[in-house]
């Protein structure tokens, strides 16, 4: 099957710009396109060398790929809808009138008395309500699209949600990030797939970038659907992408997903909470904006289970730095690409954890998990 992929970090491979079709047929449609006119073009273009870099640990192959398609080609759309709009517009304008000026979802005032049943438009026909509501939703159609924040789990297909998989076969244009299972694009062969992750030390696309990305795309009209590993509200910007697609009018679904805290707790058989041993659970990242760090004084005193993601380049620091309220014996693990081929656990004590993970080796995307309830794994050695 071919696939057309799209990488929008990459040169752009068409001369002709972005723009938003002219002559708009009305006030909401005319907020819409200024409001597009004013942001950024997104480059798309031939993935390169460097963009394939975005797609590890899962390498995203264009092998048999031949057209590469921009969003040149989604634009046009918005165009042919609006002219059909103002042609329908026209040859309504004696009852139309005043939809030209207010938003396309006003509605038409009646009189009391006589017109009660009838009601007038202002432009003095008389016709039925009914008749004026449906003239009016049928005039003014909404021709935005929508988009989908979607949870693509660890990485294992099976883990997917019925809903996700509807959502993705609806979709006209899937955007991926760099930890999500390439696989996953079987679940979408009607749409064109765009890379756009995010990963350290490799060229990135950024979060503006990929929120420009889809409100343009979505304000043509298109079904987008957001793809992210885990779950889109934890760690996943999903808060960003949500303030920047509501300030434009564009409606957002949300699909859940199965987080790698909990897949891979789920893989050590244990539970995050626990009667006798954590009374809660905390998520945390170990990156913070600005390249801070968290309180992890104030994380170890809580006496949860402490789930820690992005932690790798900081293990030693965030091992230290919780050794200076826990006890050196306080079961620990790291659990590497759950779910996936390259799975990899540790269990141990936490004041081994640092030069565990550096003997063996593991890399990102991993979770730290800190607790009691830990040595409750099958895995761990406290159980063996």
């Amino acid at each position: 099957m071919k696939r057309n992929v799209i990488t929008p970090n990459a040169q752009t491979h068409r001369d002709t710009p972005l723009k938003p079709p002219l002559r708009p047929a009305n006030q909401a449609d005319r907020m819409r396109i200024d409001e597009a006119s004013r942001l950024p073009t997104p480059d798309l273009g031939l993935p390169t060398e460097s963009d394939r870099c975005i797609a590890r640990p899962h390498q995203y192959s264009t092998a048999g790929t031949k057209d590469y398609v921009s969003a040149n080609v989604i634009m046009p759309c918005l165009s042919i809808l609006i002219l059909a709009n103002e042609r329908d517009t026209r040859t309504n304008r004696s009852t139309d009138r005043l939809m030209q000026r207010k938003p396309f979802n006003a509605p038409i005032r009646s009189r009391s008395g006589p017109n009660a049943e009838t009601g007038v438009c202002h432009s003095g026909i008389r016709v039925s309500k009914d008749a004026s509501l449906a003239r009016t939703r049928s005039t003014h159609k909404k021709t935005t699209g929508k988009v989908t924040l979607l949870g693509a789990g660890p990485g294992d297909l099976d883990l997917l949600t019925l809903k996700a998989v509807k959502a993705l076969a609806a979709a006209d244009v899937v955007l991926v990030d760099a930890l999500v299972n390439p696989e996953i694009l079987s679940l979408a062969p009607n749409a064109q797939a765009l890379l756009v992750g995010k990963r350290g030390g490799c060229m990135s696309t950024s979060q503006a970038r990929i929120e420009h990305t889809m409100l343009q795309y979505a304000m043509a009209g298109a079904n987008v659907v957001r793809v992210k590993g885990g779950d889109p509200l934890l760690f996943g910007r999903a808060a960003e992408e949500c303030l920047a697609l509501r300030a434009h009018g564009i409606d957002i679904e949300i699909v859940n997903g199965i987080s790698a805290g909990f897949a891979a707790a789920a893989r050590l058989g244990i539970s995050l909470t626990h009667r006798g041993h954590a009374h809660g659970v905390t998520f945390v990242s170990a990156h913070l904006k600005d390249h801070a760090e968290p309180d992890w004084h104030s994380l170890a005193q809580a006496g949860t289970t402490l789930v820690i993601y992005m932690g790798m380049q900081r293990v030693e620091r965030i091992a230290q730095a919780l050794l200076r309220e826990l006890k050196p014996s306080t079961p620990a693990s790291v659990v590497q690409a759950v779910g996936t081929a390259d799975e990899k656990v540790w269990t141990g004590q936490l004041e081994t954890l640092a030069s565990s993970v550096v003997a063996g080796h593991f890399e990102s995307p991993a979770v730290i998990l800190v607790g009691d309830t830990i040595g409750t794994s099958r895995e761990h050695p406290s159980t063996c």
